[in-house]
């Protein structure tokens, strides 16, 4: 992520994020279940709804 989208989310917890996808694509043989799980409940809705916000933010600055 930009350094710019970074800022203006500032409450997303961006390197536990990164330490996240380290340990999903590194250690997935020790990933558990339940932390997968925990990751869809609690983390993957408040990141969409930031995605969307930079869809938006994209679509309003793209020339018509």
């Amino acid at each position: 992520m930009s350094e710019d989208i970074k800022n203006r989310h500032s409450s997303v917890p961006w390197k536990q994020i990164a330490g996240s996808g380290n340990v999903y694509r590194h250690d997935y043989e020790d990933v558990a279940a339940q932390m997968i799980w925990e990751t869809v409940q609690r983390a993957l809705p408040a990141l969409k709804a930031m995605v969307a916000e930079e869809l938006a933010r994209c679509d309003e600055q793209r020339p018509q």
